[in-house]
């Protein structure tokens, strides 16, 4: 949509830059004293926060549906030249490699942002409950 032409390692080298930045700010700010679980929570509202943005930012990275769903020839002479051929195979190409490349990095922002986050969070919550 928003970023098509521009490659997806600059985009995404810039908002990971801003969020390690933002990261590092907050978590500096936010050294207070108070138990384990609220600390918790707090890194995983942040990393909801972060990983939203990414999500975001790669939503804006895929190709319009457009490319992929209502362009197609609808006869030969459509295609009869094998410029025309070409031409028509190298962006469904570029549309789905750019998708393929915006899923993997989504997918991997959830893993790697998320999963271990909830997991510190459930592993305070259990600490949490069995002083109680």
């Amino acid at each position: 949509m928003m970023f098509l032409e521009i490659p997806l390692y600059y985009i995404l080298g810039a908002a990971l830059i801003l969020v390690l930045i933002v990261n590092i700010i907050v978590r500096v700010k936010a050294k207070r004293a108070g138990n384990s679980l609220e600390k918790s929570i707090d890194e995983l509202k942040l990393m909801i926060i972060q990983v939203g943005f990414l999500l975001i930012i790669l939503l804006l990275c895929l190709p319009s549906t457009s490319v992929l769903s209502t362009r197609y020839p609808l006869d030969v002479t459509s295609i009869n030249s094998n410029e025309k051929i070409l031409s028509y195979l190298q962006q469904y190409h570029r549309s789905i490699t750019r998708t393929n490349e915006v899923v993997f990095w989504g997918l991997l922002f959830i893993i790697v942002g998320f999963l271990p986050t909830i997991w510190a969070t459930i592993k305070a919550y259990k600490k949490h409950k069995k002083q109680f």
